[in-house]
């Protein structure tokens, strides 16, 4: 039995409820490389607190190599901008663009996927969640072996807090402002989440440091965006506004 641990407050709930399973392992932390430090801190001392042995699981590619060849992570990618048209794009040396799906895959679930082959894994995902999930609690991927356990998939967040509250559990400290878990502190992604910008102005006020090139890269991945969109606008107003 792994719990799948990312410092989040659903996470964090299911990691209490299991703690003292004699069947627990140990928790698994996906690290991408661009973890928020007090993300990191948190995820170890809580562990230590519950005396919970903890994995880290490290992507294979450092985050800085894999943004230059695939591209910044996006909520809208233009086809010829992605990491399938490299090949076939005579622009390519244009900035490419990816989805955060395979940003977020690539990075994080998948390794933390092939260590978890054949186990059963436990973790905080809720029906009501942004980026939540339709699989079956109790599924099991016929490929993998992994057997996934949602055991607070019906929980309100409310819920959350509450059982949180109730068990003196300590949160991480940004979600006094930001309710929702922080993964990569450079993400360009995610942007149409009702937290975006909470997520991005707690960066500013607590990361100083990393606010400049956070800018620059939603400056690109911007201008790429609306780069491909001027080259559609022609074609899609003849059809719309033809009168014939």
């Amino acid at each position: 039995m792994i719990i799948y641990f990312s410092g989040g407050k659903d996470s964090l709930a299911v990691l209490h409820m299991f703690k003292d399973d004699p069947d627990l392992e140990c928790a698994f932390f996906g690290d991408t490389g661009d973890v928020y430090p007090h993300m990191m801190e948190f995820v170890v001392s809580t562990c230590k607190k519950f005396n919970v042995p903890l994995e880290i699981i490290k992507a294979k590619m450092s985050q800085e190599k894999y943004h230059a060849e695939f591209g910044y992570p996006s909520d809208m990618v233009p086809t010829v901008r992605s990491p399938d048209a490299k090949s076939t794009s005579k622009n390519g040396g244009e900035q490419r663009l990816q989805s955060y799906l395979q940003c977020c895959a690539n990075m994080c679930w998948l390794p933390m996927q092939e260590r978890s082959l054949g186990k059963v894994v436990y973790r905080g995902i809720k029906k009501c969640d942004e980026q939540g999930t339709d699989v079956v609690n109790g599924f099991t991927n016929p490929i993998s072996g992994i057997q996934y356990i949602n055991p607070i998939y019906d929980w309100t967040d409310d819920m959350v807090f509450d059982y949180l509250k109730k068990n003196n559990v300590e949160v991480a400290r940004h979600y006094k402002q930001v309710n929702v878990s922080l993964d990569c502190v450079h993400c360009t992604a995610f942007t149409r989440s009702p937290s975006a910008v909470d997520r991005l102005r707690w960066t500013k006020e607590n990361y100083p440091s990393y606010w400049p090139e956070i800018k620059r890269r939603f400056r690109v991945v911007n201008e790429a965006i609306k780069e491909e969109a001027k080259l559609i606008d022609e074609p899609f107003e003849f059809v719309l506004n033809d009168r014939g």
